[in-house]
């Protein structure tokens, strides 16, 4: 018997050893990539290794329940080894990370089935403090921590509904259940090994910048397919209920699913047979489902849904091609007894790739061919929404901007290694001359920041909306292992492991930057996130704003009546009991959202969620009455002739644009130029 155990343990340890020196050595590869070719590498210092402990604390354990204090103390202790096992020489402080992290996901894993037979006892006059990987008790005080978390999931589920103390059992059971799942899926298929090594990876990366990340061969094929218009999919989303299960959350209108007559929103995910494989999808992590089924390799497959009345059916689903509804441009006509404005809704900065990889279609095509379209409904202005545009493909933004400016410099980009070269648009003339407003908001990022801000710069445009996210850094996707050869395209093997790094800075085109500082709007409208730190500032690890010196002989004789129009805005404004609300609600959500401490009484009630909650009810009930009408364009005319899914995608958009405050605003201010332009 005593064998029997040497030769189990001496196996167990085998594993882990071969494990984590994989990971360590793709941690290896990775940091020297990243510091071959990262635009300004961080050393490996204990600077590094302090702010390489903060990310990896909030990845692995944000609601302080698996690390004891002192687990977190010997974490930090170990960190003085990162750098000998960053440079291959060890793998010291990622044995220690797996070792215990497994560890005490395991004991979890048990805690909670030992205590699912136990009678639910309420926990009085008490609260939990949750603070993003910076709490965390001693280990004689984690089961007590479980019992308080099982508590506040349940209270939080309950919402301040009266309940029988049978209902109250019932919904524990469920809340229960639920975080046993998610604990079940890290040891389905190795996933909790591969979990802890992504963690370890991806903190290394982000401690480099926010920017900076590893990706395995799922998540670098999912990156790349969201900058494109459109990708092949079964047609629906997944979600959890309340029960940890997968359910189906949305359809694609005209995908598989839609197209299938069988599939509606709620009904429960069980498994999948693909290539005469059965996968089961009963206690699997969101994000291991969401890459096997968007995986390339995966084009048709069997799905096993447990329907409404409870009944299982099988029903076989083959991928279509489906345009990604989050980068599609739509054009619509703002009109009133005087005036017609084109409006243009802009999601993303996508493109399209030909089968050899060459762009042949992307954003700034569509919008040319649109304000063709637009030109020709007569419009007098034209407003271009950028807001939580995220950015994307860097030359698809430098492509729009020069339907707007005839010719000439519009940024500066500095890179390793190379002095900083001008962003030229090299095509002259342009399709659109008129008044134009563009809006941003704080999500709005990289590629719609440099949009934005040149055309600001060279007073083309008037920008509205919120100071934008800062962000003004490019990232290019690297195999881990680039830093060996000259080139990538010299590798010898197909790489299974990737890095996305920063390579190089934009600049506006007086060499002022809008990192971390973000593009500050012209007209600065109210908003709920006001007072809130968000965006490429509020992170740690984030490249510092500077000023780089390039002479670009930039000098434009446009001009912009911005006071004029600022003053107008400003008389509307102080009239505007929406205004008012938007600041009243921003402070209280700002309170709810910088809270760390919540009570878990079953009467309790958290007052700053409340508060917020309240007067957001308000803000949501506010009749807004829109000064224009909304209408398609005359080219789409016909859209009652066509597919239920495009006649629903079309009225839910233009439903949305007369019932936003922002539009409205931005339509009021566009009003404004054309009126001092034609001297009213």
């Amino acid at each position: 018997m005593r064998n029997h155990l040497v030769i189990v343990l001496i196996s167990l340890l085998t594993t882990i050893f071969t494990f984590s020196q994989s990971t360590c050595e793709k941690a290896t590869d990775m940091v020297a990539t990243i510091h071959k070719f990262h635009y300004d590498a961080k050393p490996i210092d204990s600077s590094f290794q302090l702010l390489f402990i903060e990310i990896l604390l909030d990845k692995s354990d944000p609601y302080g329940l698996f690390f004891s204090a002192e687990d977190v103390r010997e974490l930090k202790n170990q960190s003085q080894y990162l750098a000998e096992d960053l440079e291959g020489n060890s793998c010291v402080f990622y044995d220690k990370f797996y070792s215990i992290l497994k560890s005490r996901v395991s004991y979890s894993k048990a805690h909670l089935e030992q205590i699912s037979n136990q009678t639910f006892s309420l926990i009085e006059n008490d609260s939990i403090t949750i603070d993003n990987g910076k709490y965390f008790v001693s280990k004689f005080k984690v089961e007590h921590r479980w019992k308080k978390w099982l508590q506040y999931l349940t209270v939080k589920t309950i919402d301040g509904d009266e309940v029988t103390s049978t209902e109250l059992d019932s919904v524990y059971r469920a809340v229960l259940s639920r975080e046993q799942c998610r604990l079940e899926s890290y040891f389905n298929n190795n996933s909790l090994d591969k979990k802890i090594s992504e963690l370890y990876l991806s903190s290394v990366a982000n401690t480099f910048d926010p920017h900076t990340n590893y990706f395995s061969s799922d998540s670098k094929e999912s990156f790349y397919e969201g900058l494109s218009d459109e990708s092949l999919s079964f047609g629906f989303d997944l979600d959890r209920n309340e029960r940890g299960q997968l359910i189906v959350s949305s359809i694609v209108p005209g995908g598989a699913a839609w197209l299938s007559n069988k599939i509606n929103e709620g009904i429960i995910l069980s498994a999948v047979i693909a290539n005469d494989n059965i996968r089961d999808f009963s206690c699997i992590r969101y994000d291991e489902a969401m890459n096997f089924l968007n995986s390339s390799d995966l084009n048709s497959a069997k799905f096993i849904f447990e329907m409404e009345n409870g009944v299982l059916d099988t029903i076989s689903l083959s991928k279509t091609v489906v345009s990604v509804q989050e980068n599609i441009v739509r054009s619509f006509l703002l009109k009133d007894s005087t005036s017609t404005i084109g409006y243009i809704y802009l999601p993303s900065f996508y493109t399209s790739e030909n089968e050899f990889g060459i762009s042949t279609n992307g954003c700034s095509a569509d919008i040319s061919r649109e304000l063709i379209r637009l030109k020709k409904e007569g419009i007098e202005g034209l407003i271009i929404d950028v807001r939580s545009n995220g950015g994307g493909h860097m030359l698809e933004a430098i492509n729009l901007i020069g339907i707007f400016i005839d010719y000439g410099a519009l940024g500066i980009i500095d890179s390793r290694d190379t002095q900083p070269s001008l962003i030229k648009d090299m095509n002259r003339g342009l399709i659109y001359r008129g008044p134009l407003t563009i809006m941003i908001d704080e999500f709005s990022a990289s590629a719609s920041e440099f949009f934005a801000v040149t055309l600001q710069d060279y007073n083309r445009a008037l920008v509205v909306g919120s100071t934008s996210y800062g962000k003004s850094t490019a990232q290019t996707v690297l195999p881990i292992e680039s830093h060996r050869y000259l080139s990538p395209s010299l590798m010898d093997f197909e790489p299974k492991d990737f890095v996305k790094l920063t390579v190089s800075r934009f600049y506006r085109v007086n060499g002022d930057t809008y990192q971390r500082n973000g593009v500050v709007p012209d007209i600065i409208f109210p908003s709920i996130f006001d007072g809130l730190e968000t965006g490429e500032n509020s992170s740690s690890t984030a490249i510092l704003a500077n000023h780089i010196d390039k002479e670009t002989y930039f000098k434009t004789r446009l001009t912009l009546p911005r006071e004029e129009v600022k003053n107008r805005y400003e008389a509307r404004k102080a009239n505007n009991t929406y205004f008012d609300l938007v600041k009243s609600v921003s402070s209280l959500y700002k309170e709810y959202w910088e809270s760390t401490t919540f009570p878990i009484g079953l009467n309790s009630k958290n007052i700053h969620r409340v508060a917020y909650l309240d007067e957001f009810e308000k803000f949501g009930e506010y009749s807004i009455s829109a000064p224009y009408s909304v209408n398609n364009p005359s080219y789409l005319a016909g859209y009652s002739d066509r597919l239920d899914s495009e006649k629903e995608i079309n009225a839910s958009a233009m439903e949305s644009i007369m019932l936003d405050q922002g539009i409205v605003e931005a339509y009021l201010v566009t009003k404004d130029l054309i009126n001092i332009k034609n001297n009213k």
